[in-house]
């Protein structure tokens, strides 16, 4: 707290000095130089506005737009490989629930996957038969 009050008396009396050191040649100046300098003059507002935001914003644009375009693209991208390897994962336990899994076989091409879908036709071709003979009867 000392600190600040120190920095806002030594900050005051800055301005002070300054306002005194030219007080006397603002003093002797006519009144019509004074008002013609400050119609001539712009507002302050223009001056930042044109004077620092502008450039400051374009700087920013030419300086970060692109990192963030590189950072925004690597993220989609990942975001992309996760939500694939998501859908892969649902997709083979929705595989395994139906029992379309692969017994042991290299692309379906082993004897047991064989008769574990013959098995499989058997009971249906069985059932559909008991379902016909409950028929007849």
């Amino acid at each position: 707290m000392f600190f600040f009050s120190i920095l806002i008396t030594v900050s005051f009396l800055g301005v002070l000095t300054t306002i005194l050191r030219y007080w006397p040649f603002v003093r002797s100046l006519p009144p019509e130089e004074i008002s013609s300098a400050l119609a001539k003059s712009r507002p302050f507002f223009d001056e930042f506005i044109f004077g620092f935001l502008i450039p400051a914003f374009r700087r920013v644009q030419e300086k970060s737009a692109p990192v963030f375009y590189v950072t925004s693209e690597k993220t989609v991208r990942r975001s992309r490989l996760l939500i694939l390897k998501i859908e892969n994962r649902l997709q083979k336990i929705t595989d395994h629930l139906k029992g379309k899994r692969i017994l042991n076989g290299q692309n379906g091409n082993s004897s047991r996957n064989y008769e574990y879908w013959r098995e499989i036709n058997n009971h249906q071709n069985g059932l559909k038969e008991e379902i016909k003979e409950e028929k007849k009867d």
